[in-house]
């Protein structure tokens, strides 16, 4: 068994610890090492709220009605945490 591979991404030849397991691939490692699958996940993460924000946002200035609806509830929750109430 080899003690190195070659990410998928970056190219470089790591050590296996580099890699994660993945039982469903032939080698029983991620294709890609531990650095670039971390980027490539944070990069989908960011990008995923992103699309959530732009969303939501698109969302309130199209539903005026769900605005003041979200405003009144919002002025609730303090009111009642202002009594104690949770």
């Amino acid at each position: 068994m080899e003690t190195t591979k070659q990410c998928s991404k970056c190219k470089a030849h790591k050590p296996r610890e580099e890699f994660y397991v993945d039982l469903s691939r032939r080698t029983g490692l991620t294709a890609s090492c531990k650095v670039c699958n971390d980027a490539a996940r944070n990069e989908r993460r960011h990008r995923v709220a992103l699309a959530r924000a732009v969303a939501k946002a698109q969302n309130r200035a199209a539903n005026p009605v769900a605005r003041e609806v979200a405003g009144l509830a919002g002025a609730l929750r303090e009111a009642l945490a202002a009594r104690g109430v949770q």
